[in-house]
């Protein structure tokens, strides 16, 4: 749908086309085609005319963004208008954040949506939860990493210096199976596990103990071993 439209420049263009039509059908060098050739020149200059005003019109309309809510744990979804997207505003609160929704994106859009913008909105939604689906579905079945689960929090574990997870920060694990040592590491966090998962990834740590140190994962470089001088 073109954003530029309006039913006043959509009649004159109208009228330009029927006169330019009769124009073309009139007597060659009569004095009809010369009326209608005139007519014609005023039609398309009033038809440009609208299309500026209508242009115009556009750019100075107050914009606004449609923004995308998610809940994890329902995986239900909804959408709002709002000139402040990504940020707490009417249409996103405190209460709504810690009643388990999260602003998932948000793109610009008319004042008015047409039928376009409310498809991409719903198309918008539908991929939201397909994305958070196949996240905890992919995370569930990794074979490849070593998992700490905590208060239904979900992280991955390095051995210390190998991981940069919280700046490096060294953490210590003790498990609730009960013949598994302790372990000191480093911890990604991956998110909140959402209700609809915690079954198939229950919690494995009895306790998360921050040890109050940091490995370095980022350690100085001797510029002195450098062959060729800073510039």
């Amino acid at each position: 749908m073109n954003p530029f439209k309006n039913q006043a420049w959509e009649d004159a263009k109208a009228h330009h086309r029927a006169v330019f039509l009769r124009c073309v059908d009139a007597e060659d060098g009569s004095a009809e085609q010369s009326r209608l050739d005139a007519e014609g020149r005023a039609a398309k200059g009033e038809a440009d005319r609208l299309e500026q005003a209508a242009r115009t019109a556009w750019l100075r309309a107050k914009r606004q963004s449609v923004e995308i809510h998610l809940n994890d744990d329902t995986r239900e979804t909804r959408h709002c208008f709002t000139e402040q997207p990504l940020r707490i505003h009417a249409g996103f609160t405190h209460e709504d954040a810690a009643a388990g929704w999260r602003q998932v994106l948000s793109f610009s859009a008319s004042p008015t949506p047409d039928a376009d913008t409310l498809a991409r909105i719903e198309r918008a939604k539908s991929d939201a939860v397909s994305q958070l689906e196949s996240y905890w579905a992919e995370l569930a079945d990794a074979t490849d990493i070593q998992r700490v689960i905590y208060q239904g929090v979900h992280y991955t574990w390095n051995v210390l210096g190998e991981g940069i997870g919280f700046g490096g920060q060294a953490f210590r694990v003790e498990w609730l199976t009960a013949d598994r040592e302790p372990t000191e590491c480093n911890l990604f966090a991956q998110g909140r596990i959402p209700v609809w998962m915690r079954d198939k990834l229950p919690d494995n740590a009895r306790t998360i103990e921050d040890l109050g140190y940091r490995i370095n994962p980022f350690p100085a470089v001797d510029d002195s071993l450098d062959d060729d001088p800073p510039y």
